[in-house]
């Protein structure tokens, strides 16, 4: 998808082209039925849709969401009747099993986090500027060791941490940094240690220039009381427990203090393995004492209970830290192995 806007006109086309590869039971693919669920963003919201050839339908509550019907090769689309050039929302709600490239660039990305009322385009806005970011890292490490990370992630974040009215659950699903593994699925060549220090040095800096946020979140969300599988209770210890992850990156006393509280009071297995996860796999220098005795702890509590005690072994296997792979073979001589 490309696009071009006309301020003199006040139009707005997008372009689509589609291809198929050939396979084996068809070697010339014709071009499908592609909906496209779509709106457009301008700097204050959701624009009103005006598609040239195409009659107003007095049926449609919301003139600012369409679903365009991409039948062609190649077909344009001209929306009219736009004082500004807006961001597309493209294929909202995943309309389309498709494989679709547009090129935002990183403004545009910060805009459809902000502004975009689909959730899935609001993540995904996240993951691409995300990915993009830790590219970059991964670019400059070649030159310098401590490569600057571009602020506009940062300020994505803050915008949706300080944000009470957005849904927990969502505002931690963007909060989540793309998986070393999606990373390496965009690499011609996968460096694995590339991937991996450049990703932890985006997620040290969030942890340090959004301290006060994530305190400030997990805070408002952190309660001991009784478990409950609502779903606003699920929300709201899925996001808590982003921000203690955050949290524990940076590793400040108070980030410690907050995760041994929590594993100590913990009244579900969300809550209690989060922060058990937390401890173990943090590498700040001279907390060796509390990760043995948080180990030792968590091990006599669920001994008996053998799904509990995969997790204990997972936690410390997928330790990120210099010593793992002794780590899982002495683990994997210990008795209840």
């Amino acid at each position: 998808v490309s696009s071009e806007y006309d301020a003199k006109e006040q139009t707005y086309t997008l372009n689509f082209s589609q291809y198929c590869r050939p396979t084996a039971e068809c070697k010339d693919k014709q071009p499908h039925l592609i909906p496209v669920a779509l709106g457009l963003l301008g700097d204050a919201g959701a624009l009103p849709i005006s598609i040239r050839g195409v009659a107003p339908n007095p049926d449609t509550d919301d003139n600012t969401k369409t679903v365009l019907e991409i039948t062609d090769a190649k077909q344009s689309v001209v929306f009219e009747n736009l004082r500004e050039e807006p961001v597309p929302s493209l294929l909202r709600g995943f309309s389309a099993p498709v494989k679709w490239q547009y090129n935002y660039s990183r403004d545009d990305l910060m805009r459809l986090m902000a502004n975009d009322d689909d959730g899935f385009n609001r993540w995904d806005a996240a993951q691409k500027l995300a990915s993009q970011v830790i590219q970059e890292v991964m670019a400059a490490m070649v030159n310098e060791p401590a490569p600057k990370v571009d602020e506009r992630l940062i300020e994505a974040y803050r915008t949706i941490l300080s944000d009470e009215s957005l849904d927990p659950a969502m505002v931690a699903l963007m909060l989540n940094l793309p998986s070393e593994a999606y990373l390496a699925e965009q690499e011609t060549v996968v460096d694995v240690d590339s991937i991996h220090h450049a990703r932890n040095r985006v997620e040290r800096k969030i942890s340090q220039a959004l301290h006060t946020e994530l305190l400030s979140t997990y805070q408002r969300l952190h309660q001991v009381r009784e478990f409950s599988i609502a779903p606003d209770e699920i929300a709201r210890r899925i996001l808590k427990n982003t921000a203690l992850s955050y949290l524990m990156v940076g590793a400040k006393s108070d980030a410690v203090a907050l995760c041994r509280e929590q594993f100590n009071t913990a009244t579900n297995m969300s809550d209690e393995l989060q922060a058990f996860t937390s401890i173990v796999h943090s590498g700040k220098s001279g907390l060796d004492e509390v990760k043995t005795e948080c180990i030792a702890q968590f091990f006599d509590k669920w001994q008996a209970e053998s799904l509990v005690m995969n997790s204990w072994f997972a936690v410390q296997a997928s330790a990120p830290l210099p010593g793992v792979i002794e780590k899982v073979k002495g683990l994997s001589e210990h008795p209840a192995f």
